[in-house]
């Protein structure tokens, strides 16, 4: 006999432990759990295919571990759990075919642990989460076929983990994550293909780990990350069929990790990435057909001294090997502050300028770096500084010494008779 109804369970108010509701094809009702006000465990309610609501719960005020819901055929709202505000687990609402709405978490203001939201073809809205202020862990939300707002999600300023939205098809937009400021660890965002921009990122600031762009086709643009400075893993922008510029990348000043930017077919330049002084893994660019402006800073650098962790090809001609991309390193000229100082208490200063009475500063027109060869001292009988040489930008001008203002890069340095050594 497949059971049909909770009658019976009217007077207990309380489990200590989990509450596992599973497998009952012919149960269209919780009212006989009307009274029950706490759980202290986990609630699982899966594979059961003739509830639409969870009415019957609605005294439910405590719930000790998580709440998962799943694999629900006709659930079409998660009405019944309006008494919760706290869960002390994860929350996963999960491959519930018809379930439109995630009204019924109205009350919901914090998750001790995960949110995922995966794999409801019929979920239109995140709305039901509107109140939520915090997650534990991770924030997911995946592979929600019809999912069009998430602006529900419009109170979290902090991920403590990993950020993942993802193949949500018919996602215009990521409005609900204006006021998103820190990603502690991971933030995926692929194969959403109606998503144009990120224009609700501009409060962006940190990603402590990789930072994942890949098979959005309609993003034509990264602006709105105008304001993030560090990604803390590696940088993969790959996929994007319409993306023609990494405008909006301009803050970016560090990649703790590896940069690979592959497979996007209208991207014609990295000057985007202009400001980015440091690389800390491999940097890999191939397979963008148009892109033939690479000759950024942080490209030059690498290539200068660790080339062999560079891997460029089958983009345009000016960024389809590594060669071509050296030999357009430094070339636009910049103007350059070449300062010699003579006192008793000068320092050399080789990692700028390799002769020990030197010093060197940027006057910047642009950021555009020169490309030397790793500084070596200067024999003692040197005349000039040999090109190619590398600028850096220390303060400058100092209080004592002259200076002459010289382009950048393309010819030796005479040194001051003055310093030259007998």
């Amino acid at each position: 006999m497949r059971l049909q109804s909770l009658s019976g369970l009217d007077n207990i108010t309380s489990v200590g432990g989990y509450l596992t509701l599973q497998a009952n094809a012919s149960l269209a009702s919780l009212s006989g759990l009307s009274n029950l006000q706490s759980v202290g465990g986990y609630l699982y309610i899966n594979s059961n295919n003739a509830l639409t609501d969870l009415t019957g719960l609605d005294q439910l005020s405590f719930l000790g571990g998580y709440l998962w819901i799943r694999n629900n055929s006709l659930l079409t709202s998660l009405n019944g759990l309006e008494g919760l505000s706290t869960i002390y687990g994860h929350l996963t609402i999960q491959q519930n075919g018809a379930l439109t709405s995630l009204s019924g978490l109205d009350q919901i203001t914090y998750v001790n642990d995960l949110v995922e939201i995966i794999g409801n073809p019929a979920l239109v809205s995140l709305n039901g989460l509107n109140q939520l202020e915090s997650v534990g862990t991770d924030l997911r939300i995946e592979t929600n076929a019809s999912l069009a707002d998430i602006s529900a999600l419009s109170h979290i300023i902090s991920v403590p983990r990993h950020l993942v939205i993802t193949s949500n098809y018919n996602l215009p937009s990521l409005t609900g994550l204006d006021n998103l400021i820190y990603v502690a660890g991971q933030f995926y965002f692929t194969a959403n293909y109606l998503l144009e921009d990120l224009l609700p990122l501009q409060n962006l600031v940190h990603i402590g780990n990789t930072f994942f762009i890949g098979s959005n086709n309609t993003l034509t643009s990264l602006a709105g990350l105008d304001n993030l400075a560090y990604v803390g893993g590696f940088l993969n922008i790959s996929g994007c069929q319409s993306l023609e510029s990494l405008d909006g990348l301009g803050q970016l000043d560090s990649i703790a990790g590896s940069l690979f930017i592959s497979e996007n077919p209208l991207l014609t330049s990295l000057f985007g990435l202009s400001n980015l002084n440091a690389v800390g893994g491999p940097i890999e660019i191939f397979d963008n057909p148009v892109l033939s402006e690479c000759a950024i800073f942080a490209v030059c650098d690498k290539l200068l001294y660790d080339s062999d962790n560079v891997l460029i090809e089958n983009n345009a001609p000016g960024c389809n090997t590594p060669l071509e991309v050296e030999q357009s390193c430094g070339a636009e000229e910049i103007q350059a502050l070449v300062v010699w100082i003579k006192t008793a208490t000068a320092r050399p200063m080789p990692a700028i300028c390799p002769h020990p009475a030197c010093r060197c500063g940027l006057a910047p027109l642009r950021k555009t770096p020169c490309a030397p060869p790793k500084p070596t001292a200067l024999p003692a009988s040197a005349t000039s500084i040999p090109a190619p040489w590398r600028c850096t930008s220390p303060s400058f001008p100092p209080p004592t010494g002259r200076y002459a203002r010289i382009p950048c890069g393309s010819t030796p340095i005479p040194l001051p008779a003055q310093l030259r050594r007998p």
